[in-house]
This record gives C-alpha cells, structure tokens and sequence, in this order.
C-alpha cells in the first residue's frame, strides 16, 4: 500500500515527535534551574506580572539580562499566565517549541529536496542529539528554541516561495518571521547568509527549474532588506551587552587570545557532534590555548573546507552544510566575548543543522553508490537514532534540579569558580549550610578575589549560626567590590540584629544614596525602622519596595503585621493575601491573614487560614493555638489569637 503524500507526511510527523516527548517529557517534574531562571522567571517582577500594558512596554523598551529580545519576554509572562511558577508548565513549552522546530526544519528540507528519508534523517539528529538538551531543558533559554522556530520557518518560507515561484518579490512572512527571531536572540543574524547557501543547494536546481534567476547578485538583492535588519540587530545587540557590562574587555582577554581560540572552539563543537560526552551548563574559558591546538583544529578546520570547496561540484551540499556551520556559529565564536564561557552547548542549536545536511547526503550517496538495498542503511540511522535519544534521556535528567545539574557541570567540565559558588547558593537554599561552605572554600581557591563567593561565604556561615564569621566574610566581600549592594545590605542586617543599630542605620543610608531601586534595601531598611518603632517611615519604605518588586513575599507580610497594628486590618488582610499569592507555602502569612479576619469578623474564613497554615507545617503552634483560641471563643463567645510575628531575613 502507497502513502498519500499528506498522510505520509503526518506519520513521519508523529514519529519525529513521539521520541522528542519521550526525552524531554521527564522536564515536566524539573525545577527551576539557579543559573539564569531567576533572573529571566522565578524573581523578575515583571514577568511575573504576567502580560499587562506595562510589562509588554517594559518588554520592547527596556535592555535586560545584557539583551534586547522583547518575544522572549513576552514568551515568559505568558507562561506565568497560563501556568504561574509551576516550572513543569514552562518547561512542556520548551518541549513543545522544540518539537515544532523539529517538524519546520522535516517540511524546509522537504520542500527544497524532495527526499523524504534524508529529510526525517536530519530532523530527527536535531530534534534527538544530546547538544540540544541545553536550549530545551533550560527554562531560561526559551530565547534559544524561538528564535530557532523562527528562523526555521522563515527559511521554510523562503524555500517555498523559491521553488514555487509565486511572486517576484520575497512574501512578507520571510521578513516578519525573520524580525521575531531577532526579536527572540541576535543569534538569528546570519539568516540571510544561510538563505543564499540554501539558494547554492538544495534550491539551486528546483528554483531554476520555475524560472528564477539564478545570478548572485540579485540572490543578494533580493536579501538586501534581511541584511540591513541584521546590521541593526548586531548594533542593537553589541550596545546591550556592552552596557550591561557582559563583554569581556580586551585586557582581560585579549583579541590574540580570542582569535586563537576560534579554531579551536570550531574543533570542539565538530568533535561534540560526533561523540557528545561530558556535557555540561559551563565551560571555563581557558585563555590563550597551547600552539599545537591552535595549529591543529585550524589544520582540521582548513582541511574540511579544501575538501568541502574542491567538491562543490559534484556534492554541492558539503559546501552548504560546512559554511552553514560556520558562519551560523559565528556571532558567538569568542572574537566578541560574552561572558566568561569557553564554548557554550546551546549554541549547537542551529548551527548543528548544517553539519547533520553534510553527514546525511554524504552517506546517502555513498551508499547509494554502493549498496543494492537500502536496509543497512536506514539500520545504521536507526542506531545512530536511538543512541543519540539515549544520551540525551540521561543528560535531560541531570537538569532536574539545581544541586544535580552543578555537580555534574564540575565533574564534566572541570571545577570553576562560578559553577562551585552556584553549587553553593543551591546548597544555602536547600539548607545544607556547610556543603555550601565547602564549595565557596573550593571557589576561593581557583579565584581568590571575587566579592561573590565572599557573599555567599557569609550567607551560608550564617545559616549555620556563625553570624560573627558570617559578618566578617560579607566585609571581605565590601572591602573586594565597595559597589556591591547585597554585601551592604547583608552587613546592615546583621549590625541590626547583633543591636547595633546605629552602623546598621548608616549601612542602609549608603547602599539607597548609591541603589536607590534596591527593593531588597528598602525592604530591610523597614525592617529595621519597624523594630525601632518608627512605623510611618517603615511603612514608606516597605511600600517602595513593593513598587519595585511586587513578588516580595516578607515585605506583603511585614507590611500587613504594621497595618494590623493600626487597627488597618483590611489594607493589612490584603497583603497578607499578595503574600500567599508571591509565596504560596508562607505558612506564618496564613496564619496573620487568619488574624486578621479575625479582627474582621470572618471567623470561617479565619478558621479556614489557620488551617491552611497548619496543613503545610502540622508542627507550626502559632496556628495551632490560634485555631484553639478561636473555637474556643466560638464556644465561649470571646477572642484572642496571637500574632505570629514579623519575618526578617538578611
């Protein structure tokens, strides 16, 4: 029995995403990952806002995290709405966005080849090959999978339009399609370039064949407006990083360094390709490479593109998947660097497509060749297949949390002093104080002078009781980085809670004159103010810090404990509620908010929040004789509950 060619199209369909969802399924139980997610998700108030007039405005106009990419912003608040900070709903959308891809790039090669077997070939190496795991798996590199999406369809619509001849003109869709995907990652500015590889192969002959022109120079024409975008775009993107401080100056590593590094950085994504082994989050750049890896991957590198150049004629596609390759990988070689990073495995994640086009016609013509049936090879691509979903399946699993995917980033790649201090904060926020300790220890000896490993020296000593070693590490850190803001704020609070109130005082003054949009100042700065019965200036700054950032949780709580106290209990319930909103297992903002309908005259509602508190720790007594209270006014027609106090944290 003969396939339609639709229904054909729909099996090949399912059975590229089947094996995605197989994979990347496992993400619906992972979390939020402490590298990037809290900054892009879990603590940007404007995301998680959701999508509102303000936070779309702030979206286009703003630079953030070192870029300018308002589709991937608007792509994360509506996350937030369709599934709030539960991390498995965004992370089924990277899954899903990654499937769509994978479809796209089966229907562009199909439309520009008409080889059904070698098409499903390349999609499924994209859409399975452990070099991709990153963009997928990484909440926070939603910016990775759309701006692939995009590009995907706008070659796919590009490459229908060539071959179907249907206008003159390029259709609109190309370009809108091309603006989202610079509007997702700057990545997407060697668009136009890949379209006129694709005219060379595989369109060559299927455009010739409809009557259009074959002459480069009007291929570049035609391309001249995708081109002007992608100028733009660069600007746009080099002056975002550079304001946010994201290049590395050349004095920290020099252009000789980078250069030298470029080959050998070539020579490390082609060899990942072929054996994807010991992945991980971070690579350390390592500097100025020895002579002989220089010498060598630029030999590798040379070597295949003589071999790719001589046989332009006869397998024209190892020329277009070789410069695809390497003119994708490009904009992020390392001769502009951004962060510290050696090589990056997102950065795979359309460049890789090139190589897959090479390897896929490569061997099926030379088996064409050679073999009179075609079974030893579609078994070969079977197993190649299988064990790229296997590896993949095992590298998705190390992202299930935050703890699991740093140890295995330091086993893979080699101990660094940012991936040991993200061990750390994992390890602070999870309560195991002196594994932290152990790992800032191990940070400080491959780089002694960073404040932030100080900084989090000192918050995990203080979480271990030793507030006095604590105080002193977050002095280390001030006298390494006099800027930093958290190494003030946390040095202010300890003086505070050690009595000192007057440094403490002194402490926050400076850190507002210098971050005046430090929520977390304001917030801490209330605290004080608060315990020194100051409540009308508290009650400002608490109110500030909430206008900065709406998600602070202690503020909403602090807030309503200072308004309860005037007697404001309905202004106090409603924080209470943006509290449980912002954080819904703060057990102690149950509880106040059961006080305050209390005070309101609520008492099934009350009772119902006492519960609630009392449901998610059973051990919480506050609660527990709250609720006593109130049955027994209920029975004996009085009232009494307790306060449970204000929650302060460094």
């Amino acid at each position: 029995m003969t396939l339609r060619p639709n229904s054909r199209r729909i099996w090949v369909w399912i059975l590229l995403a089947v094996p995605v969802w197989v994979v990347y399924g496992q993400t619906v139980s992972h979390e939020f990952i402490h590298f990037d997610d809290p900054e892009y998700i879990t603590r940007n108030p404007m995301v998680r806002s959701g999508l509102t007039a303000q936070t779309v405005v702030w979206a286009f106009t703003r630079f953030e995290q070192n870029n300018w990419h308002p589709v991937t912003w608007l792509s994360h608040m509506l996350d937030v709405e369709l599934f709030g900070m539960w991390a498995g709903g965004h992370h089924l959308v990277q899954v899903f966005l990654h499937t769509l891809s994978t479809l796209v790039l089966f229907s562009l090669l199909l439309r520009s080849t008409g080889r059904w077997g070698r098409s499903a070939a390349v999609a499924g190496l994209f859409a399975l090959h452990p070099l991709h795991v990153e963009s997928v798996a990484w909440a926070a590199e939603r910016k990775d999978v759309l701006c692939g999406l995009f590009s995907l369809l706008a070659l796919w619509r590009y490459a229908r339009w060539s071959v179907q001849k249907t206008g003159s003109k390029m259709p609109p869709a190309v370009t809108v399609y091309f603006v989202l995907a610079l509007m997702s990652k700057p990545m997407a500015v060697s668009l136009p370039v890949l379209m006129l590889l694709l005219d060379y192969w595989p369109l060559h002959p299927r455009s010739a064949a409809r009557g259009r022109s074959l002459i480069p120079w009007l291929r570049v024409r035609e391309k001249a407006h995708l081109f002007v975008l992608s100028g733009i775009a660069c600007v746009v993107a080099l002056a975002a990083q550079t304001i946010g401080g994201a290049v590395e100056s050349l004095k920290v590593l020099p252009l000789l360094h980078r250069l030298a590094h470029v080959p050998v950085a070539y020579a490390w994504y082609l060899a990942r390709t072929l054996w994807p082994a010991d992945l991980a989050v971070f690579y350390p750049h390592p500097g100025m490479p020895s002579a002989w890896q220089t010498l060598g991957a630029g030999m590798l590198v040379a070597g295949i593109s003589w071999v790719a150049v001589r046989s332009r004629h006869r397998f024209p596609y190892l020329l277009t998947g070789w410069l695809w390759f390497l003119i994708a990988l490009l904009p992020v070689i390392g001769i502009v660097q951004v962060g510290n990073q050696a090589v990056a495995d997102r950065y795979t994640y359309l460049p890789q497509i090139g190589l897959f086009m090479a390897a896929v016609w490569g061997v099926g013509d030379a088996a064409a060749s050679r073999l009179p049936v075609r079974w030893p090879v579609w078994a070969t691509t079977l197993l190649v297949l299988t064990a790229c979903a296997a590896a993949s399946f095992v590298q998705v699993g190390y992202w299930s949390d935050s703890i699991t995917l740093f140890r295995h980033s330091i086993q893979a790649a080699g101990g660094s002093a940012k991936m040991h201090n993200n061990l750390a904060v994992a390890l602070t926020e999870a309560g195991r104080y002196s594994e932290a300790a152990e790992e800032i220890r191990r940070a400080l000896r491959i780089s002694p002078g960073e404040a932030r490993s100080y900084i989090n020296l000192g918050n995990a000593l203080v979480g271990m009781g030793r507030s006095g070693e604590g105080l002193a590490a977050y002095r280390e850190a001030l006298q390494r980085d006099p800027e930093s803001p958290e190494a003030r704020i946390n040095i202010a609070v300890l003086l505070s809670q050690s009595g000192r109130t007057q440094e403490a005082l002194e402490q926050f003054r400076t850190v507002l004159q210098s971050h005046p949009r430090s929520a977390r100042a304001h917030y801490n700065y209330a605290n004080l103010l608060m315990a020194m019965d100051r409540p009308a200036e508290a009650e400002r700054h608490y109110r500030t810090a909430l206008g900065i950032d709406p998600f602070l949780a202690h503020a909403h709580n602090n807030l309503g404990i200072l308004l309860g106290r005037s007697g404001r209990w309905k202004e106090a319930a409603g924080h209470y509620l943006d509290a449980i909103a912002a954080d819904p297992g703060f057990i102690e903002a149950y509880n106040n908010l059961g006080i305050a309908f209390v005070r309101l005259g609520a008492i099934d509602a009350a009772r119902e929040q006492f519960r609630n508190a009392l449901q998610r720790d059973p051990t919480f007594l506050a609660a527990e004789e709250n609720l006593r209270q109130l049955e027994a006014a209920l029975r004996k027609t009085r009232t009494g509950p307790k306060s449970s106090g204000e929650k302060t944290s460094p």
